[in-house]
């Protein structure tokens, strides 16, 4: 059945491009003047032909005179001209209708063919970002943070925060080292609440991401981002090594990472998706020099924001 899916689906790789120009022909402002202007050329043209013909019959049968038509002679011509080119029309009128049906018809199968095609592809991509969302539904630790300094004359603390690379199974070695003014520190995330979407499985679902921190003494419009993406744009915490990867390949896998991440900051592709909301919130915790912290994450509810145990 795939395989004759492919056949058709190639076909209609020729058929849609026909099916589009006919379309615009009959459904557009712009190819109703195509339709018009090419009805008028048809009509109009011979006319300027016969004038000429006309004009050097005349100069052909007399050695003086001019060659000017007369109104009614031109009137008579373009009468001529106009009627024969309507009745070529009229008398080509089975061949026009089975040509309009044949367009019909083309444009009937290319369109249920795409719709098909549509439907496949959206199934196939639900199925996909299912089953990447399953690896990444989990409660996992998204970064360390270590309170480097803390100087109370400009009220001013000093830290690195340390990003888990999940595909390694170890910190990132691109460190963030942030001075920010204040000591109580807040780590705001985005959740992306899914909510018995389709992606979600019918099952409360969310995804979660801090994305900056901003404090006591630094307001949240004001704050500073986190780096907590790779190059391509992609959380760290979302990136598996190939043999945590199940079902889907390393290059599916990482299509529907960059779907995901794209619900982030284009609402309206959120919303196409399945995301019944998009919310930000806040963990904080007042901090002195030498405090380590870890963030955590869980999926079912948000940012966890706890002391690193000591052993």
């Amino acid at each position: 059945m795939n395989e004759a899916f492919e056949i058709i689906t190639k076909i209609n790789w020729f058929l849609k491009p026909v099916t589009e120009f006919i379309l615009f022909l009959f459904t557009t402002k712009a190819g109703f003047t195509v339709l018009i202007v090419s009805l008028i050329a048809y009509l109009i043209l011979p006319i300027f032909d016969e004038f000429r013909a006309r004009r050097l019959a005349i100069r052909a049968a007399s050695s003086y005179g001019g060659t000017r038509l007369s109104i009614l002679e031109k009137l008579y011509i373009i009468g001529k001209v106009i009627f024969s080119r309507l009745g070529k029309i009229v008398s080509k009128g089975p061949v026009l209708l089975i040509s309009l049906l044949l367009m019909m018809f083309i444009v009937t199968i290319s369109t249920g063919i795409t719709t098909i095609d549509t439907f496949v592809k959206n199934k196939n991509k639900i199925e996909e970002l299912q089953t990447a969302f399953k690896q990444l539904d989990k409660d996992y630790e998204i970064a360390e943070i270590e309170i480097l300094n803390y100087d109370y004359i400009k009220n001013e603390t000093t830290l690195e925060i340390k990003y888990l690379d999940a595909s390694i199974n170890d910190f990132s070695d691109k460190a963030q080292n942030i001075t920010i003014l204040g000591n109580d520190i807040y780590f705001d995330q985005i959740v992306i609440n899914f909510d018995y979407s389709q992606i979600a499985e019918g099952e409360s679902r969310n995804l979660v991401l801090p994305y900056r921190i901003f404090s006591n003494s630094v307001p949240a419009s004001e704050g500073i981002k986190l780096h907590y993406k790779d190059e391509n744009e992609v959380p760290l915490i979302y990136k598996r090594s190939d043999d945590e990867i199940y079902i889907l390949t390393k290059e599916q896998y990482d299509n529907s990472l960059k779907e995901f991440v794209s619900y982030f900051s284009d609402d309206k592709i959120a919303r196409t998706a399945g995301v019944r909301s998009s919310i930000g919130n806040a963990v904080h915790k007042k901090v002195k020099k030498g405090d380590k912290l870890i963030i955590l994450v869980r999926q079912s509810g948000g940012l966890i924001l706890k002391p690193k145990p000591k052993f």
